[in-house]
Order: structure tokens, then C-alpha cells, then sequence
């Protein structure tokens, strides 16, 4: 299992901020603007793949995940995708 580090260097790198999958969040955008941290729940807005699962329920699974054009799943050998829908990198193996 992979497990995705949370780090200053990876948070750089991390493009779920800009993700069509939650670019039109309320909540991702408000937990993004407030800089709220709830690791536990996997909610910081971004670093699905080392944190998991959003708890927002209004992304759009519809948008295509553009997680394979990140630098943290190249640089991690990351093979999965969605993981604000699915859990993190660690649980998807």
C-alpha cells in the first residue's frame, strides 16, 4: 500500500485545489478559503491521496479527475484516482 505523505512539499504540488471534480464546491472552497485542517475527517480541501475522503458531499464526480497530471501521484507511483471520492492512495492501494 501507498502511503502519501502530508507535507509542505506535497501540499505545494497538490492540484486538487483546481480540480474540476471540486472546483465548484461551496464546501471544498469554503474549507480552502478558511484553511480549516480535520486531517481525521480527510477534509483539508486538498491531499485527498494522503488524507482520503472528502466530507463534502457537493463535488462533482461528473468532472474528470485530473489526478494523474499531479506531480505528488507521479513522484508517490500513485495508480488510482478519485480520491476525494474513494479514500486515500493508503486504502486503495
Amino acid at each position: 500500500m501507498t502511503r502519501v505523505k502530508i507535507s509542505d512539499s506535497n501540499i505545494r504540488h497538490c492540484r486538487c485545489p483546481g480540480c474540476p471534480v471540486q472546483v465548484e464546491s461551496d464546501c471544498a472552497n469554503r474549507i480552502l478559503k478558511e484553511k480549516k485542517v480535520d486531517e481525521s475527517a480527510g477534509n483539508i480541501g486538498e491531499l485527498y491521496c494522503a488524507t482520503g475522503k472528502s466530507t463534502c458531499n457537493d463535488l462533482n464526480k461528473n468532472e474528470t479527475c485530473i489526478c494523474s497530471s499531479c506531480l505528488v501521484w507521479d513522484e508517490n507511483n500513485l495508480g488510482s484516482m478519485y480520491y476525494c471520492l474513494r479514500g486515500s492512495a493508503e486504502d486503495n492501494g
